[in-house]
Order: C-alpha cells, then structure tokens, then sequence
C-alpha cells in the first residue's frame, strides 16, 4: 500500500470536516426542501385524511392507544406511540404540519440547522404515529431516519451554514445510504422472487406500480431485452456501487453519479413522491467541497476547496460539542451504527428457514426504539406485482345504474393518461392500490372481501357528501343529490397496446377480475 492509499482509504470512513463545510450546507438545504415537500402534502390532506370527519380521525386513533395502554406506564404507551399530543387533537395535528414546513423552511436557508432538524423530526414523527394508516410508507420511514441522523452532522448552537460538520454525522448519513441501496437490492434476491432472478421484474412493473408517470405506457412497450439490463443496472447500483459509499473520492464519485441515474429513471417512470429527492440528497455527503467546487456551486472559493479537501483525512479537533459531549454522541452515533448494519445483516438473511434465526433477535434488539422509526429496514419492491388490480368505487340511487367515482391520480377511465404527481403524495390514491392487492388475496383464498374501517368511511363521506373527503377525489357524480348505494368491485387495468392505442385512443384495457362486490347502502 502506498503513501497515499491509506489516507484515501481513511477519507471514506473518518471524513474531514474540514473538506465537508459545504458539502453539509447543501444537504441541509435538500433536506430542508424534502422536508417541506413532505409536510405540505401532508398539510393539503390532513382534513379528509385525519379530521374529525376524515377517513382516520386522528382523536379515534388516539383514543384506542389510550384504552390499549390503559393499563401500562405512560412511559411504555410514549415509547410505543412517541407523538407530540397523543389526545389527537387535530388543532394540535394541524400546528404540527405547519410547524414542520417552517422549520423545513428555516432549514433551506440553513438557519439554527439542528433546532430545524429536531423539530422536523419530533412533529414528522407525530403525524406519522396519528395519522394511520396512510403515513407507513419507506419513504416516510426514511425521512425520519435521515432527519434523525442529521442530528449528528451539525452543532447543537450553530446559527448558520459554515459551521464545520461532526465526523459521526458524515458517517451515519453514509452508512444510511449504504443500507437503504444494498438492503433494497439484496432482499430482492434474499426473498427469492423468481421475476428478478430472472430478470424479468419490469416486464410489468410500469402498469402495475402503484401511480405509473405518463411516460410508464412508452416504457412498458420497450423491447424485452432492454428491460433486462434495466433490472442488471439496478442490481449493479444498488449491490455493487452501495459498497463503494466508504471507499476513497473516485470510487464514491462513481457510486454517486450511478445511484444518482437510478433515481432520475426512476423518478421518470414512476410517481413516488419524494423519495427519488431524498435518495439524491443522501448523495450529497458522498461528495467532498472540491467535488462541490467542479460544479461551480455559488459562493464557493475553490481555492479553499482544494486546500480543505488535500488536508489531512482524519478529523480534525472541533470545538463546539454535540449535546454537550462528544463521548454522548459517538456513543449514541455508534448504537445507531451498529443496529443499522445489524438491519442490513438482516434484509441480506434468506427468507424463511435460517434467515427467521437471524432476523428474530435483530428485531428484538431494535424493538425497544422501533416506535420512533428511526432506525429502520428497507425493501423496496422485494415481491413485484406481476397483475395490476384496482378497486373501482361507484354509486347509485337505485342499486341499478351506477356511476363511478374518479379518483385524482389513481387510474380511472380507460382512456385517461397517467399522471405527473411527484414530490406530492395522494395517500388516499396509493391506499387504495394496497386495499385493491388486498382484496385480490382474499378472492384468491376464497375469501369474500371486507372493507376496511377507512374504506367504510370514505363511503360514508359520499353518503354525506363530506367536502373534506370529497376534496380528495377528482370528482363527485352526485353532486347535490347524495347517492342511495355504494360499491366496491374489483377489475383488471392492463396498459393497451399500441394497436390498441391507435385504434381506441385508451392507455387502459380495464376487465372485470371478479363478479363479486360488496355493497352498502346509505344509513336512514
């Protein structure tokens, strides 16, 4: 090994914060812009979503943790259920969205970063415990570990951007995107889904994935083989290039710039809302100042750049402190460490057999602090969907004639392209694409599906004509005179074939998938 092997080897394991000044100020920015994104979606559904009359509200939740809890500490029912205002209070739900989007806000332009972070944090933290089910999505998870970890990158009384990133900070946010790429490639494998091990995943994918882009139909119809070497390119970025996060500058430049390509063709196939954002932002720490400084990022001197990132690799000595100690927070940093490559060891571990002896006692040792979801284990799409189920919603005033309800996003009539809806979340039009595969099972098992507590109160709110709930479909038949019947029956959307398109003009071919539906009548 050379003189200046090791060096490189080091700058990927103990960054120097003296190379990384930038690097942090343009993470929190991306972060803060995510976060902002996040809270805003959640603010513009909150009413239909988790208001007293909404689909979930969020004081019902609140109350059956309580009688759940009822005989526990309310230490134990915090840790559980870690939510600012655990009473459910939708005012109290409300000011925690438009507290997180100033804070998100303040964090764009680097201001007191880490009061930004953890208040991010604690108010994201308690909407995604109250508002269910609609907010126990990966990217959800994600953005609460990311805004966790960043807690490590900055000074607890830095002001503004400039102030030197900790070491531990560098570190974890790393660490983080190595186990959210290698885990969500290797549990692909791990779980044994014949459609990628033979490379046949995206055959379907972009008709069946929850809320296709309108570019999904063009995709679906490339050649077979071009789909293949998509799903190689994949394993590639998220197996191969995830273990280059800890190497030297070149190779996590490398592993970057193909992480970076995955989530812009992700992103432009697909809709998934901030997700592809945040992957990207997770990108950033990879980077050093001089690498910031190629790209001429404004207010750089890239003479400083390339002074701070020729410095010594180990970390140099700083003097404002991370909750008051360092010790506290390399200890706190190293638990989080562990327990994250402890995940990783655990998505890798095969599913059924000796991978349950492996993964039983990793999820005991995480269980204590898996209410604040936190630290958490990712698997994106490990088992695809090779059929593409929806669950229509129609009404009617005599149980004869029926009329649909258009959802805003999800598919719906035949000739309707898909639309654009990144970095918002329509969580209502991405739940129903779960309750749809649901219902699908239990017709598989010869089971008569049942709707869900949630489903039972979107029909209530058309009975009603709720303008909360309504507010979150595209348009209501009944407008003025509320319908007497509701029902859910399930059908087959497949994308139409070029021909097909020519000659109908529709993107869909929709088909029955079952005869038998359920429906509720208007209570007197």
């Amino acid at each position: 090994m050379n003189e200046r092997a090791l060096p490189e080897f080091l700058s990927g394991l103990f960054p120097n914060p003296a190379a990384h000044q930038e690097v942090a100020s343009w993470f929190l920015r991306a972060l803060g812009l995510v976060s902002f994104f996040a809270f805003w979606s959640v603010f513009t559904q909150l009413s239909g979503l988790a208001g007293p009359e909404g689909l979930a509200p969020s004081d019902l939740f609140a109350e059956r943790i309580h009688n759940t809890f009822a005989e526990h500490a309310a230490f134990k029912k915090w840790l559980s259920f870690p939510a600012l205002g655990l009473l459910g209070d939708f005012a109290l739900l409300r000011g925690l969205c438009i507290a997180g989007i100033v804070a998100s806000l303040l964090l764009v332009f680097v201001r007191l970063p880490w009061f930004c972070l953890l208040v991010c944090w604690l108010c994201y933290l308690s909407i995604c415990c109250l508002v269910q089910p609609f907010m126990n999505f990966q990217w959800d998870a994600l953005l609460l570990e990311t805004l966790f970890v960043s807690l490590f990158l900055v000074p607890v009384l830095s002001w503004k951007a400039g102030a030197s990133p900790r070491v531990a900070g560098l570190f974890l946010l790393r660490l983080l995107l190595l186990k959210l790429m290698f885990s969500s490639g290797i549990v692909k494998l791990s779980f044994g889904d014949p459609t990628w091990w033979n490379f046949a995943a995206l055959d379907a994918h972009y008709q069946t994935q929850p809320l296709p882009m309108p570019t999904a139909w063009f995709a679906h119809h490339l050649p077979d083989w071009l789909h293949r070497v998509a799903v190689l390119q994949m394993f590639v970025v998220e197996i191969v290039l995830a273990l280059l996060v800890f190497a030297g500058r070149r190779p996590r430049q490398v592993a970057a710039a193909g992480i970076l390509l995955m989530q812009v063709l992700i992103a432009a196939t697909g809709n998934y809302t901030f997700f592809n954002l945040l992957t990207a932002a997770l990108c950033i720490p990879l980077l050093d100042d001089r690498m910031l400084a190629g790209f001429a990022v404004p207010r750089f001197k890239v003479g400083d750049c390339k002074a701070a990132a020729t410095a010594e690799v180990l970390p140099a000595a700083a003097k404002p402190v991370f909750l008051g100690s360092r010790t506290v927070a390399w200890v706190v940093g190293g638990l989080v460490a562990v327990l994250s490559l402890l995940q990783t060891i655990s998505a890798a571990a095969p599913n059924g057999g000796h991978g349950s002896i492996v993964r039983k006692p990793i999820a005991a040792l995480i269980g204590p602090v898996a209410g604040f979801r936190s630290i958490n284990e990712y698997g994106l799409f490990r088992v695809m969907t090779t059929t593409r189920p929806e669950l229509v919603v129609e009404g009617s005033h005599d149980g004869k004639s029926w009329r649909p309800y258009d959802f805003r996003y999800k598919p719906g009539p035949a000739d309707r392209l898909p639309v654009a809806v990144a970095p918002h979340q329509p969580r209502l039009d991405w739940q129903m694409w779960f309750e749809a595969l649901e219902w699908q099972s239990r017709l598989q098992r010869r089971e008569r599906p049942v709707p869900s507590a949630w489903l039972q109160r979107l029909a209530q709110g058309m009975f009603d004509e709720n303008p909360q709930v309504l507010a979150l479909l595209r348009h209501n038949p009944f407008a003025g005179k509320r319908p007497e019947f509701i029902r859910f029956r399930l059908v087959r959307y497949q994308f139409t074939t070029p021909e097909e398109r020519a000659e109908s003009g529709d993107w869909w071919r929709v088909s029955p998938l079952s005869d038998i539906g359920v429906v509720l009548r208007r209570p007197k």
